[in-house]
């Protein structure tokens, strides 16, 4: 993800919900981004030139994690934005890595349904025997939609 990627940043409200939803269970979440040279405040002061000053830009990243309010730990690669290491090849981009450290899942998104993340994360949890939590509950017009899709 990135500041200035509005389909990144639109989905932090479904980031939000998957780390309410793993509060106290054996998931992190971390949301990985590169030094752009770059950071885009998505305030009035728009972008703000970063160019050879990484730690400028890093130290404008908690200023904009409070003003979105995110509540993952976010993360600087040393790889570009697209980090192919991990099937990166556009943003935004979510890879579930199990405990071993090995990509079980990649090149999904940050918007796919709650209860499709939710499955694959607690697959993995299952296989490894730690704790399981609920499954998310369903809004009834998620529900209602669902069930017109599988029709």
């Amino acid at each position: 993800w990135a500041t200035w990627c509005g389909p990144c940043i639109g989905s932090f409200p479904n980031v939000k919900e998957l780390q309410a939803h793993y509060e106290g269970y054996d998931v992190v979440i971390v949301g990985v981004t590169a030094i752009q040279g770059n950071h885009y405040s998505g305030d009035d002061r728009g972008k703000i030139d970063c160019t050879d000053d990484p730690a400028k830009e890093m130290e404008l990243m908690s200023e904009f994690m409070q003003a979105k309010d995110v509540t993952w730990s976010i993360a600087f690669a040393e790889e570009p934005v697209y980090n192919h290491d991990y099937g990166v090849r556009g943003i935004p981009h979510v890879a579930i890595i199990d405990p071993q450290g090995v990509v079980r899942f990649r090149a999904l998104h940050p918007a796919m349904p709650m209860e499709a993340k939710t499955a694959k994360i607690d697959e993995l949890l299952a296989e490894a025997g730690l704790p399981v939590p609920e499954p998310p509950a369903v809004e009834p017009e998620e529900e209602a939609a669902a069930s017109a899709d599988s029709q």
